[in-house]
């Protein structure tokens, strides 16, 4: 059903394998790291300051989604 509200285009559940979360992990955060990404969490840290910023995950598992890597970057907790 949430889904269906969310009205995605599309529905990729293959790209983060939780069994794999320490690899996906790594490499989620090396890419936060550089570019326009980087340049993106900054403006987030900015915003967590002020704010609560809520984090979206279609995991079952928030413990190993992305939304626990960025807010591992951005300095909170889920």
């Amino acid at each position: 059903e949430s889904k269906a509200v969310a009205d995605l285009d599309e529905w990729c559940r293959e790209v983060a394998p939780p069994n794999r979360f320490p690899e996906f992990r790594q490499r989620c955060r090396t890419e936060l790291s550089t570019g326009d990404a980087a340049e993106a969490v900054q403006r987030l840290r900015r915003l967590v300051r002020e704010r609560t910023l809520t984090l979206l995950t279609a995991s079952r598992d928030s413990a190993t989604s992305n939304a626990a890597v960025h807010a591992e970057v951005l300095g909170g907790r889920l």
